[in-house]
């Protein structure tokens, strides 16, 4: 993928230099010459690009970029290169290289230097690969995707297990009442008058008989004649 923007930028390029007609005075010049523009578009197409987050350059990036005259390239830097690449991250790593950059509020193509902001501790450049680099280890194949989880559809209603019947509360006892006697249907009985009651007299309390008044025999009565 950068080996293909790299020939692209390097076509669009040399395009742009022969169209605008830039001197020859402008392109010999040290630090701004056509091989200084082509060896950052080598070194640094990755980290310069358009595309992808903004990483730290190399020290093969900064080699060339020391190398290079930064403000003269910002002033002659054709608008069609900014189509893939961004001249934010030109400037800034031109800035962590330890490169000449143009002052705050100059231009690099069509981007504005913002004014100066406090100082960041410096982005350490990437270390160079070592001389003796074994072969790229082959890319270990990605552990194989689990099957989705098919989820078995749910029954049809028909073949669906019944519900359990809920047990219904005991009934209570059917209290049976006795029937009545029957009624005979015998003649009535005649009703037994009780005899009147004479009326009770109270007995007259009689006083007992008064028993006879005896009387003391008479005497008789003595004549004066006699003696």
């Amino acid at each position: 993928m950068g080996i293909r923007y790299l020939g692209f930028a390097i076509l669009v390029l040399a395009t742009s230099i022969l169209v605008l007609g830039i001197t020859a005075s402008d392109v010999d010049k040290k630090g701004c010459s056509f091989r200084t523009r082509a060896a950052i578009l080598l070194e640094c197409a990755e980290y310069i690009q358009i595309l992808g987050p903004e990483i730290p350059p190399s020290y093969a990036c900064c080699a060339v970029m020391k190398t290079a005259d930064i403000p003269c390239l910002c002033k002659h830097i054709p608008r069609n290169i900014e189509v893939i690449i961004s001249m934010k991250k030109f400037v800034d790593a031109a800035h962590t290289c330890g490169s000449e950059i143009p002052p705050p509020g100059g231009m690099c193509g069509s981007y504005i230097i913002p004014p100066s902001s406090p100082e960041e501790p410096p982005v350490r450049p990437s270390p160079p690969p070592p001389e003796s680099e074994s072969p790229p280890s082959p890319e270990e194949p990605s552990p194989p995707e689990e099957p989705p989880v098919q989820h078995s559809p749910p029954p049809p209603e028909s073949e669906s297990p019944s519900s359990p019947v809920e047990p219904s509360p005991p009934e209570a006892p059917v209290v049976q009442h006795s029937p009545p006697p029957p009624v005979h249907n015998s003649p009535p009985s005649p009703v037994r008058r009780s005899p009147p009651t004479s009326p009770v007299r109270s007995p007259i309390s009689r006083s007992p008989p008064k028993s006879p008044i005896r009387r003391p025999p008479r005497s008789p009565r003595r004549s004066p004649h006699m003696p």
